[in-house]
Order: C-alpha cells, then structure tokens, then sequence
C-alpha cells in the first residue's frame, strides 16, 4: 500500500470517529436533558384527577348595518344568542407539566390543549363500530332575540321603524358544543394586531368553541316565542304564525377568549380541588364590504370542578340572561 492510500485510510477511521463520537455526545446530551425534565415533573405535585365538569354561559351580540344609507340611516339588524349549557372534559396534566417546566413549548405546539371538553361527552364506543355506547349529556339551554329597522311608507311619508322582532328560548338537544382550551399562537389561529404584543414567552391560554350536531339529524331547533313582521298593508309589526330557530353558530369564538392567569389555571388543572371560574370577551370581530359593516361581540362565563360522579343540577329557559336590545333612533 503507497503512502498516499494510507493516508486516505487514516483520515477517514479519524472522521468516522469523530463522526461517532459527535452521535455519542448528543445521545448522551439528549439523555440528560430527558432525564432532567422526569426529575422535574416528579417533582411537580398533581392530584391525578383530570376529569373536570362544568357550565358554560355564551353571549354572542351582533349588529349589521347595510348600505347604502337612506335620509342619513341605515337599514339594521340587531341580534343576540346566549347558549347555557353543562360539560364534561378532560385536562392533560402530563402537557400542563411540560408547559410549566420548558415554557418555550407553549409556542411551538400547534394544537396542543390543556383541557377539551363538550356538551356530549362520549365515555366509551364500541370497539367494533367506534359507535358511542356511553356518553355525557348536557342539553343547551339557548335564549334568542332580534330587532330589525329599515324605511317603511307610513301614511305619507316614509318613517324608521322597527320591520322584524322575535325572541324565544328552550332547550336544544340537537346541538352541541366543544370547547378547548390552549396557549394561544396568533401565527396559527389568524394574526390579531391586538393580540399579538401578548404572546411573550409564556402565552396566555386561548379558549376557542365550536358548535356542531349529529349529521344524520336534519330537525332543525326551534320553539315558539315571539315573532313579529312588519306587514305593508297594515303598516305595522304583526304576528307571523312561525316558531323561532335556537339554532347556534358552528364557529362560536371567530377570536379567543383568552386566560392571562396562566399560573392560577395550570395549579387548578394539576389539582382541582376547587372550583375555578373564568370570565372574559374576546376582541370583537368587524366585518366590512360593500354592501354592509358587521360587528361581532363574543363574551363567555366557565365555572369548572373535579368530577364528584354527582349529576349537574338541569337548567331551566331564563329570559333574564338576555339583555334588551333597544331600537335604533
């Protein structure tokens, strides 16, 4: 063998080595840094309980005005839905530790909750068919309301009146909703300007909801209430034999209601002995085009607790929850 090959062959055992060596370190790296994180979440003291119920309130206010505006006023509707229900869920205390120990996780995980829960709750299905055998239940208790005003020939002239007017509550089994609960991460959840600035290095926790139904259940949830439409001949709001929809939204939060007290929550999530209760808004959503401007207001009410196995008290139809809605002048 001339000196040159072996000089070949000796530099390439040296890079395989060092090569190897390299694998060998960050194995080793790695390892300690795994071990590092178990220590510290034995060290983090959970219950072991992440089973939580709970009762939700959702107020949902939306005004439209349309264009072109005629003698200075718009044509405009005004409406408001408040959904009432019970849930069940389940915290991840496992997520809740690692958000707590290695904050940086918070921003990288793209939907990664800490807790997610929902008016239908299933327990267990059918391994066979995935069919649910077992579930929780929480009917939503949905209260509703609407004004609308436009021109109308009174007499001889036109006036700003009041053309539609409906309001109704009851009960809806048809629908459910879902609610989770997540650090918050503008980049994947749509770029809010105004939220933006409070997503640091530890993000505040994001609540998003979501309603759906069975898609082999058609029926439509209704009741009846009051309904009134404006009839041109009478000139005047008359009563529509027709019940009201309590139908809810798919997309409930457009923009999260979001937790800033990201301590107190993971302590409650890793040790529920107690009741947490959360209120809060999300930035409203404004929709604008050429034909109309939309203003979407979102506020929620949660009140979470452990599962004791004891059946949530049922809700009954309250017209109190909703707030009057006052004409336009």
């Amino acid at each position: 063998m001339n000196t040159h090959v072996h000089t070949i062959i000796k530099w390439a055992f040296y890079l395989i080595f060092l090569f190897t060596s390299g694998i060998t370190i960050g194995q080793t790296k790695k390892l300690k840094e795994i071990e590092k994180i178990l220590k510290a979440e034995q060290a983090i003291k959970s219950s072991g309980n992440e089973f939580l119920t709970g009762r939700i309130t959702i107020t949902i206010n939306r005004i439209t005005y349309h264009y072109p505006p005629k003698n200075g006023k718009r044509r405009c509707e005004q409406e408001q839905t408040v959904i009432t229900s019970g849930f069940y869920g389940r915290s991840n205390q496992y997520r809740v530790k690692m958000y707590m120990i290695k904050p940086s996780e918070r921003l990288t995980c793209d939907n990664c909750p800490v807790f997610e829960g929902r008016s239908k709750f299933a327990l267990k299905r059918d391994p066979a068919t995935m069919k649910i055998i077992e579930s929780k239940d929480y009917p939503l208790q949905v209260a509703v309301q609407s004004i609308n005003q436009d021109w109308k020939q009174v007499g001889k002239e036109e006036q700003y009146v009041v053309t539609a007017k409906s309001s109704a509550n009851g009960s809806n089994e048809i629908e459910a909703i879902k609610i989770q609960i997540k650090p918050y991460q503008p980049a994947e959840e749509g770029d809010d300007e105004q939220l933006a600035p409070l997503v640091q290095q530890a993000p505040p926790y994001a609540i998003w909801i979501t309603g759906g139904r069975w898609l082999k259940n058609l029926d439509r949830p209704e009741t009846s209430g009051e309904n009134l439409r404006w009839d041109d001949l009478a000139e005047q709001l008359i009563p529509v034999d027709e019940p009201v929809g309590l139908g809810i939204p798919f997309q409930i939060t457009d923009n999260p209601v979001l937790i800033q007290d990201i301590k107190g929550f993971d302590a409650f999530l890793l040790n529920p002995w107690r009741a947490y209760s959360f209120s809060g808004m999300a930035t409203p959503v404004y929709d604008k085009n050429s034909y109309y401007e939309m203003t979407t207001t979102v506020s929620v009410n949660i009140n979470l607790s452990a599962d004791t196995g004891e059946a949530l008290a049922p809700l009954e139809p309250d017209d109190d929850r909703l707030a009057p809605l006052v004409p336009e002048k």
